[in-house]
């Protein structure tokens, strides 16, 4: 039984880093997309800075989920979030929406 709670645990971790990282990649983006764009040398060093720790940002929340996909009881939410993470437009956080919508109505009702 212990396995089982520490497992769930690690699960819940990995859905959390999902949405951690999920938000981080969407205020990026929204960072990016209000700031003007600029044109020196230097600016144009930070939006690609920005740019990077976005997909940076991003890959990690889908490395989480991807940590999800082997678990039988939830490989189907982790797949639905990659999606979701997929067809993104920045214009909300889409994994840490699916997330709240689906995997923590499921996990209510176990």
């Amino acid at each position: 039984m212990e396995d089982c709670e520490v497992k769930r645990k690690e699960l819940k971790m990995s859905f959390q880093r999902a949405c951690v990282n999920c938000e981080r990649c969407y205020g990026l983006a929204k960072y990016i997309i209000d700031e003007p764009k600029n044109k020196g040398s230097e600016d144009s060093k930070n939006n690609l800075l920005n740019s990077d720790l976005l997909y940076s940002a991003r890959n990690e929340a889908m490395k989480a989920l991807e940590n999800i996909g082997g678990n039988e009881l939830f490989a189907d939410e982790a797949t639905h979030g990659l999606d979701a993470c997929v067809a993104c437009d920045f214009s909300k956080p889409a994994i840490k929406l699916y997330i709240h919508e689906n995997v923590s109505k499921k996990e209510k009702a176990e």
